[in-house]
């Protein structure tokens, strides 16, 4: 009766250490399942930061590119201003000597006209020259 009791007190205590063992494998499975979904977060937050980290990388080079493209665009506005300036500048001078070209191809005439009259007048009236 005595070895029985003791028999009896040993399987319980063996029993209670394979629950506490079962126990302790449940828990490491439990700790080893959250590591596992700790390692997957870890890495999808990584490949998350890698693809943002792109992102900018990608709006920092559309925005120099964009930069870039409006610099151009306003040194081509300042080229078409100037171009329109000489283009002013151009006609006002072919206006000028157009005036000017006038004015003396006027008087050309003007001298021609007069010296026709003169002529003709030396031919009516008699002139020293025309003998």
């Amino acid at each position: 009766s005595k070895w029985r009791e003791a028999a009896a007190a040993e399987a319980e205590k063996a029993e209670a250490a394979r629950k506490a063992a079962e126990k302790r494998s449940m828990d490491a499975e439990q700790a080893k399942y959250d590591a596992e979904q700790l390692a997957a977060e870890a890495k999808r937050a990584t490949q998350l930061a890698k693809a943002e980290k792109m992102r900018i990388s990608e709006r920092q080079r559309l925005n120099e590119l964009s930069r870039r493209a409006e610099q151009h665009r306003l040194a081509a506005e300042a080229e078409a201003q100037k171009a329109q300036m000489a283009l002013m500048r151009a006609e006002q001078k072919k206006q000028k000597y157009t005036r000017e070209r006038q004015m003396h191809e006027g008087y050309l005439s003007r001298q021609a006209q007069e010296a026709a009259h003169t002529l003709s007048q030396y031919e009516k009236e008699g002139s020293p020259y025309f003998d």
